[in-house]
């Protein structure tokens, strides 16, 4: 929950810590390649407190997707975490393979097979 308010001493902003949209902003502070737009946050699921995935993509080939936001040594990753109070954040490459994606979003975990049902997803 997020709510901006224009009061006589000035803007007031009211943010909860568990709203995704905060660990993005965050990312935009720490790495340079999310705030310039080369490398795009698509989506974020959280256990506020608890554990964070973001999926990241770029369209710059030339670009290792997940390397951006962390680093070599993780510095970035770690610096988010801090301010969240220790939540485990994993990075993952965005896919437009439902299957791909998923088993990544999944990793460490071996994958041997993941099975979707578009008739059971489709909405009427």
């Amino acid at each position: 929950m997020y709510r901006v308010e224009d009061t006589p001493r000035g803007i007031n902003l009211r943010l909860s810590r568990t709203h995704p949209k905060l660990i993005e902003e965050f990312f935009k502070m720490e790495a340079p390649e999310i705030a310039s737009g080369v490398v795009e946050i698509k989506n974020i699921a959280r256990e506020p407190g608890s554990r964070a995935k973001i999926a990241v993509y770029s369209n710059d080939e030339h670009i290792d997707r997940s390397v951006p936001a962390s680093d070599k040594r993780g510095v970035r990753v770690a610096t988010v975490m801090s301010e969240l109070g220790g939540e485990k954040i994993d990075i993952i490459e965005w896919s437009e393979d439902a299957k791909k994606f998923i088993a990544d979003a999944l990793s460490p975990a071996k994958i041997q097979n993941v099975d979707s049902n578009p008739k059971r997803n489709a909405h009427p």
